[in-house]
């Protein structure tokens, strides 16, 4: 996607005035741990909680 309202796993065009910052940093912090969890394949908690 093409914007500078879009960061993966943070927000896009139609979320982003809509999150605050806290949610944003959250959201980024949350899209950390998915990839180092990726690069060490693992997967990332929330995703093996999953059924």
């Amino acid at each position: 996607m093409n914007s500078k309202k879009y960061k993966k796993g943070v927000s896009c065009p139609y979320c982003y005035d809509f999150s605050s910052k806290e949610d944003k940093t959250r959201f980024a912090q949350r899209q950390k741990q998915i990839e180092l969890a990726e690069s060490k394949g693992l997967k990332h908690m929330g995703q093996s909680a999953r059924k």
